[in-house]
């Protein structure tokens, strides 16, 4: 029992230094007593529990709402998204997406549907200032965003959605949001794809449907060339509520060796990621490649990456040592700009 406590200490420790929004969630005083019925405590954490704790969807509290955010949109103890005042910020392996509602009221977003579990924030040494008990929920809602339209976020199938509710005789087309930090914001057939550095999240499965009268209601995203992003509906019934319903998809790539990686440009054509920059790594990951071998102190690298994020279409090193002194040199490539797949220009730094 004293190992278990040292470890949960330190697992406390580790998250408060991380992140000052995090805290541990448990499960309500009930069906804590029924766990412990259940079962007999151990000395270690199983694998099975660290998978629940990793799945597990919650909207929590933030400890201190001094940066201006109220919820924090966790998967186990992994952050997903913060909620602020007429903003939000989504995650991408810790690379924030900031959204912001243009044109909107300021509102403060609330809880909805209290969850089985609540959060605890033991974080500093002053006992004073920790919280405990603090209620976790299933959905979070910005009541009259716009005039006579809320948004709510919740989950749905292990995947982080929301909802624009039209309430009757309200406007829609008064909706207007953008990603303040994207270094790409496309349409891609229905989805919006977002894009920074080599991260990528979508708004996908956009529809729009009033389940009084039961019918769908033909609908996109627009955007302008201020990167704002709109919705255009086809008709409907003004007189009964709308509902407007996509969902939010993520993939992050990882790509480098065991050393110093820097990715300086990005371009996408197609769907397709191609990226440039400088590596240090002698085992950066090459694919289909013109140059296969590292041979500079620092080597120029271009990798295309395939549209869902998963294969490699090549990667190549470019760089060599000076052919005068042998000496290793730094290449490095600093822009990548793509036309019709081909060609693919570049500019380089070159010592060799």
């Amino acid at each position: 029992m004293r190992m278990h406590l040292r470890l949960c200490l330190l697992i406390l420790f580790i998250i408060a230094i991380q992140n000052s929004l995090l805290g541990i969630s448990s499960l309500n005083s009930g069906q804590r007593e029924k766990n412990f019925n259940d079962r007999q405590l151990e000395d270690e954490m199983s694998a099975s529990a660290l998978d629940t704790a990793s799945s597990y969807l919650v909207f929590s509290e933030t400890y201190s709402q001094d940066d201006g955010n109220y919820f924090a949109c966790r998967n186990g103890l992994g952050l997903l998204a913060l909620f602020g005042i007429s903003q939000v910020t989504l995650f991408a392996n810790g690379v924030p997406f900031h959204l912001e509602f243009l044109g909107s009221n300021q509102v403060v977003p609330v809880g909805e549907q209290p969850s089985e579990s609540y959060t605890n924030y033991f974080i500093g040494n002053d006992s004073s200032k920790w919280k405990v008990d603090v209620p976790d929920y299933s959905c979070i809602k910005y009541r009259n965003l716009y005039q006579g339209i809320d948004l709510i976020y919740m989950f749905h199938e292990g995947h982080l959605k929301y909802d624009f509710i039209v309430n009757p005789h309200a406007d829609p087309s008064v909706i207007c949001f953008r990603y303040s930090n994207a270094d790409c914001v496309r349409i891609e057939g229905t989805d919006i794809v977002v894009i920074r550095s080599i991260y990528e999240i979508r708004d996908t499965g956009l529809v729009a449907y009033q389940k009084l009268l039961a019918n769908e209601i033909q609908c996109s995203f627009n955007i302008d060339t201020e990167n704002r992003i709109g919705i255009i509906l086809g008709r409907y019934d003004s007189t009964v509520q709308l509902i407007i319903d996509p969902t939010y998809l993520a993939y992050c790539t990882y790509l480098g060796g065991t050393r110093d990686d820097i990715g300086y440009d990005i371009a996408v054509e197609d769907g397709y990621m191609y990226i440039v920059g400088e590596t240090w790594s002698t085992d950066y990951p090459t694919y289909n490649s013109f140059q296969s071998t590292f041979k500079g102190s620092s080597d120029c690298f271009v990798t295309k990456i395939d549209r869902d994020g998963k294969s490699v279409v090549f990667s190549t090193l470019i760089g060599g040592t000076d052919t005068a002194t042998k000496y290793a040199h730094y290449d490095v490539g600093y822009s990548i700009a793509v036309e019709d797949g081909f060609p693919i220009y570049l500019w380089l730094h070159l010592f060799c």
